[in-house]
C-alpha cells in the first residue's frame, strides 16, 4: 500500500524538481551491430573465447550480459543491435540527452573483463560497429585493448628500419583508475613480422608522461617531414581545474628510440 501511494506522489513532484515524464512511446538503440577480431600480440587468432556484452552502463564487467558469443577459428565474433523500448520519455530542461553505452568483454585467460566501450542511439539509428582488440601481456599480467569508432586504445602504423629488420610501431593505453583522475599508460611496442608469419616484439617501452596529464585519448601514427610521429590528445591538472586541454607528441624511431617533443 506504501508503495502505491508514494509513486503517485512522486510523479507529481518530479516537474516541481525539473523532470517531467511525458506518455511518449520510443525505441532507443542500446548497443549498435558489432563485429571485431581478437589477436594475440603476435597476430596469432584467438579462437573460442567468450564474447560478453552488456548495455547496463554500471555493468562493466558484463555479469549481466545481454549478449553473448564465441570467437571463430580466425578470431572473429559477431553481434546484432539491440533495442530498448520505452512508453514514457523523461523531460529535463537544460539537460540534453546522450546516446546510451554498453560495454564488450572479452576473455583473458580465466577471466573476462571489459575491453572497449561503445555507444548506442537515442534515435534507434542503427550505426555497425567494428573493432579490432588484441590480448597482450605488461607488467605480469594480460590486458585487452580495442580500437574502434568510439574508444581506441590501440593503434598501429608506421615503419621502423635498422640493419637487421623492418617493423611498425604498436601503442597501447592502460588506465589507472582511481578516486581522483584517470592516469594513463603510454605502451609502445616495436613489431616485426617474421617470416613464420608471426609477429614479434621486438622490444616494449613505456612512454613518460607528466603526472599532471590524465586521461589520455586519441592516439594517432603520422608521418611528417619523413619522420613518424605519435601524438595524443587529454587533460591536465593545474591550479582550480582539471580541464585544462593537453597535447603529448613523442618522435618514433628504431626499437629504443621515442624521445618526447611535445610534453603537454
Amino acid at each position: 500500500m506504501t508503495h502505491r501511494l508514494l509513486l503517485p506522489a512522486l510523479v507529481m513532484l518530479l516537474p516541481a524538481l525539473g523532470g517531467c515524464p511525458l506518455p511518449i512511446a520510443h525505441t532507443e538503440t542500446a548497443s549498435q551491430p558489432l563485429s571485431g577480431v581478437y589477436r594475440r600480440a603476435d597476430g596469432t587468432p584467438i579462437t573460442d573465447a567468450w564474447v560478453r556484452l552488456s548495455t547496463d552502463y554500471r555493468d562493466s564487467a558484463c555479469m549481466h550480459y545481454t549478449l553473448t558469443t564465441l570467437t571463430d577459428s580466425a578470431g572473429r565474433f559477431h553481434l546484432p543491435a539491440t533495442q530498448k523500448h520505452y512508453n514514457i520519455m523523461w523531460f529535463v530542461p537544460n539537460l540534453d540527452r546522450v546516446d546510451p553505452g554498453y560495454a564488450v568483454c572479452l576473455e583473458q585467460g580465466n577471466d573476462v573483463r571489459e575491453a572497449y566501450s561503445g555507444r548506442g542511439s537515442i534515435a534507434n539509428e542503427s550505426v555497425p560497429e567494428a573493432i579490432s582488440c588484441v590480448l597482450w601481456e605488461w607488467d605480469s599480467g594480460l590486458h585487452t585493448s580495442c580500437s574502434g569508432s568510439v574508444e581506441r586504445s590501440l593503434v598501429t602504423g608506421g615503419q621502423w628500419k635498422t640493419g637487421d629488420g623492418v617493423g611498425w610501431y604498436r601503442v597501447f593505453l592502460v588506465s589507472d583508475d582511481n578516486v581522483r583522475r584517470d592516469q594513463a599508460h603510454i605502451l609502445l611496442q616495436w613489431v616485426e613480422e617474421r617470416s613464420s608469419g608471426k609477429d614479434s616484439v621486438v622490444s616494449t617501452q613505456e612512454l613518460p608522461v607528466n603526472h599532471s596529464v590524465w586521461a589520455l585519448h586519441d592516439p594517432e601514427i603520422f608521418q611528417e617531414d619523413g619522420r613518424w610521429y605519435l601524438s595524443l590528445d587529454g587533460l591536465r591538472h593545474v591550479l582550480m581545474s582539471d580541464t585544462k586541454s593537453s597535447h603529448i607528441r613523442f618522435r618514433l624511431g628504431p626499437p629504443g628510440e621515442a624521445p618526447t617533443v611535445q610534453p603537454y
